[in-house]
């Protein structure tokens, strides 16, 4: 018997057991039925009717509804012990119902997990079945947990409950999820990655780490529609994820429901390049205090070190009006903005030029250290320009050379090597 459309198609007789509206004939009509989740009682109604389905009736139905019911049916009678059914995945897979749990908890790190009924099969299998009634199981939400668990888990809509159809299609199976609609954006892009990166190498906390950044990422990128977070926080997300991992990140940002957030990701990260200002800042407190701050951390680190602040203008070129019929338009350059840059010096010698950009002004003590150290680090064996005071030709000296010279308390050569070998051998002779 189909029990579509059927407010409530189960009830307990006298005996305490469960029957249903199709068990019902004239021998039975008339005796006592109870709702087996309120206790009240019930009237068998429409057992003889062409028109309306037939079905037990409360006699006051303010104590239940349909949801309630197709739950109570959901965890106790719609398997028992002994019961066979199948999984279906890409395959279709065959188990037989050993024992049955209600609401059972499982506990994963910090957080409970506990799915409507828990079958444990005559071949050993953990099998949670899940049911929905309006709203499904969010993968986000649950695959951290179903692959902790390491079970197989089972979503039923209530429809096909009804139909007491023994075939059920596997919500995750063996590390993987299955029956996902095409529409979940988090499952085709974050959710897969993960389930490759689970099944080809140890879940160990390094992978962990990664994987639950990502899942930050998610979180931010949904807030930010919901105009919770701003820009500034979703790119600091994206900066703490490793490299190997940006390519999800991408294929996220270019899916059509983060089209404007995408736009505005490129916005931020070309303002970021540069921090522009629209008037002379050379001498701004915040400007001189960044320079000291850096020059006050490097010079543990370098000796000789100047850090030095310059500015460089930038021109657009817009079009006017000249009165002239032959070429009726012309162009003249016009202030637009300006940008500042450090100079890292030693010895009268630049070793590096640093932009000035919306990150580095924004820096706490301890990012700008290891700023600082960044910088020290590439200078360890960048060469230096110099010029011979003998022959007037180039030479190059790497940082570690000219650290060496210093830590021997000598002077930096100021002529090439060769011209060095000639005054030796002049000297000596």
């Amino acid at each position: 018997m189909m029990y579509d459309n059927i407010k409530l198609w189960f009830a307990r007789n006298q005996t305490g057991n469960t029957i249903c509206i199709d068990e019902i004939n004239n021998g039975n009509l008339n005796e006592k039925y109870y709702c087996p989740i309120c206790g009240s009682e019930l009237k068998p109604k429409a057992t003889h009717s062409e028109k309306v389905s037939a079905h037990f009736a409360h006699f006051d139905i303010s104590k239940c509804n349909s949801e309630s019911m197709v739950h109570w049916w959901f965890k106790h009678e719609f398997i028992k012990p002994g019961d066979t059914f199948y999984i279906v995945t890409d395959k279709e897979t065959k188990y037989v119902c050993e024992e049955i749990f209600t609401e059972e908890t499982h506990k994963v790190d910090s957080r409970k997990y506990r799915p409507d009924v828990t079958i444990k099969t005559e071949c050993g299998n953990t099998i949670f079945f899940e049911m929905y009634y309006t709203n499904k199981k969010s993968i986000r939400d649950y695959f951290d947990l179903w692959t902790s668990l390491s079970s197989i888990v089972v979503e039923i809509d209530t429809k096909n409950l009804l139909q007491r159809d023994m075939k059920f299609k596997a919500l995750f199976y063996s590390g993987k999820c299955f029956n996902v609609k095409r529409n979940d954006t988090y499952y085709h892009t974050i959710g897969s990655y993960k389930e490759e990166l689970m099944l080809s190498q140890n879940n160990n906390t390094h992978l962990k780490e990664r994987v639950r950044k990502l899942d930050w990422f998610w979180d931010d990128v949904i807030k930010y529609k919901n105009n919770k977070i701003d820009i500034e926080q979703i790119a600091n997300t994206i900066d703490s994820i490793e490299n190997t991992d940006k390519h999800i990140v991408m294929k996220v940002l270019k899916k059509s429901m983060c089209a404007n957030l995408y736009q505005d990701y490129k916005n931020f990260m070309s303002l970021n390049e540069s921090a522009i200002f629209t008037e002379r800042l050379g001498g701004s407190h915040s400007l001189n205090h960044l320079t000291n701050r850096i020059q006050l951390i490097l010079e543990p680190l370098i000796e000789n070190i100047e850090v030095k602040l310059i500015s460089k203008n930038h021109y657009s070129h817009r079009s006017y009006y000249n009165g002239s019929r032959k070429h009726p338009y012309k162009y003249r350059k016009e202030f637009s903005h300006y940008t500042y840059c450090l100079i890292i010096r030693r010895t009268n010698k630049t070793l590096r030029k640093i932009e000035i950009t919306n990150k580095i002004l924004n820096m706490a003590e301890a990012q700008l250290k290891i700023f600082c150290e960044d910088i020290r680090a590439s200078l360890k064996d960048r060469k230096v320009k110099h010029v011979c005071i003998n022959c007037k030709k180039g030479y190059l000296l790497s940082y570690s050379e000219m650290q060496s010279y210093l830590r021997k308390e000598l002077n930096i050569p100021k002529r090439c090597k060769t011209c060095r070998l000639k005054r030796r051998k002049t000297i000596v002779d």
